[in-house]
């Protein structure tokens, strides 16, 4: 049961992905996402591979439990579409425009020196 549970969650994951992609993203920009996903997909790959060498994430449920201990859908697929789509520099870029959102302070700050 909750085997099923997971594995509905990870379809759901890449019927999402697959849909915003197509739905989502400008044919005049289709270069530019395809060069972010890959950018982000080969940095999550080297990362998670680390992580797993050194036991230090385990995944419970794989797509290819034989052949690799790595959570395809999540490293390779939805961690690089979320990047590509600005959600986490969205939010970075957010968090860090509102600290920053007085900049006389800073550079008072920076003349006093």
């Amino acid at each position: 049961m909750a085997m099923d549970v997971e594995r509905n969650l990870l379809l759901l994951v890449w019927f999402v992905c697959i849909t915003t992609i197509y739905f989502l993203v400008p044919r005049a920009k289709a270069h530019e996402f395809v060069l972010c996903f890959l950018v982000c997909q080969a940095v999550g790959w080297i990362v998670e591979v680390l992580l797993v060498q050194f036991d230090l994430v385990a995944y419970p449920l794989r797509e290819f439990p034989k052949a690799s201990d790595l959570n395809i859908t999540f490293k390779v697929v939805w961690t690089p579409v979320a990047s590509v789509y600005s959600i986490i520099f969205l939010s970075v870029r957010c968090l860090a425009s509102w600290f920053f959102r007085d900049r006389k302070v800073f550079r008072k700050e920076a003349n006093e020196r």
